[in-house]
């Protein structure tokens, strides 16, 4: 494993935390069994991002530092406070120089207090009609409702469930310009509409309604990953590369099983890589991949001549998958959860001497799982069908 930065996962307590550069993330977010996590090299762009008392600027609305149990296990969440007047009710701060026209997300912790709706927006500037915004429903746990305007374009929400009451809440868009303001804003709950409040709604505010925030996060790229927290400066947490090259004897040559337990949970619209061997080139492999689209599928290369695609397999999102590649000459298949997807008769095996999980073999990809895989698996011979089937079955 090697990740030149520390990076924070969730421990076994529900807690987030922070784990030193080079060493996996045995990560607890799906339950009491960890999944090692592998995600990109991402930067948080917001600073401050767990004191909101510190460059943020709030508008019709108070900060409270300090006022309630963070996800980390610390007394850090602040409180987001309406005032009694008829306005916006948010709290505000622009981000550094951003690419214009690009995916960038989103994400914060909140907690319910006492107020059902909250938003986020991404804006042109705090003035600006050019905005991207989703509506959280934290009665319901769902996000309700994703805007455009301007030109500024929605791609996509979420909202996911922590320990002690917490909601990771996240939006993703691209905004046509060259710097991004990151909003958190109360609501009352109706629709976002095209107005002056930019993406955020305008509505009398009452005292008593409040929201404990911990956590922004603002990143290139169409999905949030791991909690990236800042101060002074905007940080960087490097990519997570798992691989072992030099095990030749320890692969199949001539037939074995690739075998890959993973969750699904980000769709995405880049390439990435599942699970793999290879002898530590694109020319000689047998891997399994997502592509652009989010389908999962699979190759064996060899020489650089491409001896099986399996291409198309439908995925769904936030689903658990046990994939399994059973291979021998002139005939490979490919199970998930249980079924038999694909199969091709007329192959030939590479001779592979690497392994690597979550990421292609070629130095420098970005193509990176960014997901958790919860075991893999190689076997040095090719399990028959009826052994694909029970292994891969959930």
């Amino acid at each position: 494993v090697t990740r030149a930065t520390s990076a924070t996962r969730v421990n076994s307590a529900g807690l987030i935390e922070n784990v030193g550069a080079n060493i996996a993330r045995l990560d607890y977010t799906n339950g009491s069994c960890p999944s090692i996590l592998v995600e990109p090299q991402r930067t948080n762009l917001l600073l401050q991002s767990e004191i909101f008392t510190n460059g943020w600027t709030p508008e019709g609305a108070t900060i409270s530092a300090n006022t309630t149990t963070s996800p980390d296990g610390n007394l850090t969440a602040d409180t987001l406070t309406e005032i009694a007047m008829n306005d916006v009710h948010r709290t505000y701060r622009n981000a550094l120089a951003t690419t214009s026209g690009v995916n960038y997300t989103s994400s914060i912790f909140v907690k319910k207090d006492t107020i059902r709706y909250v938003r986020l927006v991404i804006n042109q500037g705090n003035n600006s009609s050019i905005w991207a915004a989703a509506q959280f429903d934290l009665d319901t746990k769902t996000f309700t409702s994703g805007v455009g305007s301007g030109g500024g374009t929605f791609v996509g929400a979420t909202i996911t469930p922590f320990s002690n009451g917490w909601f990771r809440i996240s939006l993703t868009g691209s905004i046509p310009g060259t710097t991004v303001f990151s909003f958190i804003a109360l609501s009352n709950g109706s629709a976002i509409l095209n107005t002056n409040s930019r993406g955020c709604n305008v509505y009398m505010g009452t005292p008593s309604n409040k929201l404990i925030v911990w956590g922004a996060q603002l990143e290139l790229g169409s999905n949030a990953t791991s909690h990236i927290p800042t101060t002074t400066a905007t940080v960087t947490r490097n990519a997570d590369v798992i691989s072992k090259t030099g095990i030749s004897s320890l692969i199949g040559q001539t037939e074995g099983t690739l075998f890959v337990d993973f969750n699904y949970t980000k769709t995405t619209d880049v390439y990435r890589r599942v699970f793999a061997i290879s002898n530590n080139t694109s020319n000689n492999l047998i891997s399994i991949n997502l592509n652009q689209t989010g389908l999962l599928e699979v190759y064996v290369i060899n020489g650089g001549v491409t001896q099986v695609a399996f291409p198309s397999n439908i995925l769904t999102a936030n689903t658990r998958y046990k994939i399994a590649v059973g291979y021998i000459a002139n005939n490979v298949v490919l199970y998930i959860n249980g079924t038999l997807r694909n199969t091709d008769l007329t192959c030939t095996i590479p001779t592979c001497s690497g392994v690597y999980l979550g990421k292609v073999e070629t130095a420098g990809s970005t193509a990176f799982l960014n997901d958790s895989i919860n075991s893999a698996m190689l076997f040095k011979t090719r399990l028959i069908n009826s052994q694909l089937a029970t292994l891969t079955t959930p």
